[in-house]
């Protein structure tokens, strides 16, 4: 049988002999058959580190921000909110009385503060400074990453919820989900299963089992843009929440009309985007990421890769899921590109997808 294993581990090996990442956790599922689970490398660099397993946790960085908007789908679905109402309305600010849920979903908000820059004064000065800065383009006319954006949806999270961020998030998506080791600020006993980021001047030391997102960690740990710790098993359950299109254990959890907007490529008329690679969003996910997800993945497919190294794919044509877990910025974020090895290991899992679900793959059609 042509495992995944054959197919990865060259790769995965290749890509840690180069220092490109001390260790990795690939995991692939499609719509028929099991899960595949594989791993390679350790935690650091050290001859004496532990070596990776299927329950090593990552800083998912960014990625945390698909969870994020998996909540905000989840409470839309059971109508706690529209998608057009207005920020300013729900936070009670008039800094944001001009944009949408969705306009802060699908990245066309006009926020550009950016909160590592913050990182030096106390958390309610950037509390402050967050909810002072407004847009600075017309909201929906122009793409722009914003991490200031989905931690104002957390906050949109908690007073549409009457819960803090992390129970929230716990009870719409990880509790439903059994995604059991995803968590904010990951307790000291479960340290050993932790890989660890950057050696980090500002923190005087390796950032280990606490955010690598500056901003994350001086907000405390918990935001919508970052902060998440989470294994590749765990986020494969959530891409498969995707790629059923908001079902899981045969019950809608998200309504279908709402995931399809989430992943279809609906703000053709907002300028591409500016501030980072991915040029298009719908809403959360980056569409046509070729450089990382290769290929062999559909016109149709979608992504989010996280600044410390995480990658989640989903294809729907290809009915595939696939997620990369590494510690890319250990010991440094200066080490060598990630996107050539990511886009090669994406394409071999989307290989033995397609091999053992028997069909074709689309070849970017």
């Amino acid at each position: 049988m042509d495992g995944l294993a054959a197919r990865a581990r060259p790769l995965l090996t290749e890509a840690i002999q180069r220092r490109v990442f001390p260790g990795a956790v690939l995991a692939a599922v499609g719509q028929t058959g099991g899960a595949s689970v594989v791993t390679a490398g350790h935690l650091t660099y050290a001859r004496d580190s532990l070596v990776v397993d299927h329950k090593t946790l990552y800083d998912i960085a960014s990625v945390t921000k698909i969870v994020t908007l998996t909540a905000t789908l989840v409470l839309a679905s059971a109508g706690h909110l529209s998608l057009d109402d207005r920020v300013g309305d729900l936070l009670d600010c008039a800094t944001f009385s001009s944009i949408t849920v969705r306009q802060v979903l699908a990245h066309t908000a006009g926020l550009r503060l950016s909160l590592s820059s913050l990182k030096d004064v106390s958390r309610p000065e950037i509390e402050a400074a967050i909810l002072a800065t407004g847009p600075v383009t017309e909201p929906g006319t122009q793409f722009y990453y914003s991490s200031q954006g989905y931690y104002l949806l957390g906050k949109v999270l908690e007073v549409v919820s009457g819960r803090r961020l992390e129970d929230c998030l716990q009870e719409a998506v990880l509790d439903p989900l059994g995604m059991n080791a995803t968590i904010f600020n990951p307790p000291a006993a479960w340290q050993q299963r932790i890989a660890p980021t950057e050696d980090d001047p500002w923190r005087s030391g390796v950032v280990w089992g606490v955010p690598h997102d500056e901003g994350t960690f001086a907000l405390g740990g918990v935001a919508g843009h970052a902060g998440l710790f989470s294994t590749a098993e765990d986020l494969l359950k959530l891409g498969r929440l995707w790629l059923n299109e908001g079902m899981v254990g045969g019950r809608p959890l998200i309504r279908r009309d709402l995931v399809r907007e989430s992943i279809e490529d609906n703000y053709r008329e907002a300028a591409g985007a500016t501030g980072f690679r991915v040029q298009r969003f719908a809403l959360g996910w980056g569409l046509e990421d070729r450089d990382y997800i290769g290929s062999l993945a559909s016109s149709r497919a979608y992504s989010l890769l996280g600044f410390t190294g995480p990658a989640l794919t989903i294809d729907p044509d290809q009915g595939a899921v696939i997620v990369i877990m590494n510690n890319r910025v250990h010991p440094t974020r200066d080490g060598p590109s990630r996107a050539r090895y990511h886009a090669a290991i994406t394409e071999a899992a989307m290989q033995w997808l397609c091999r053992r679900d028997h069909h074709r793959p689309n070849q970017g059609a």
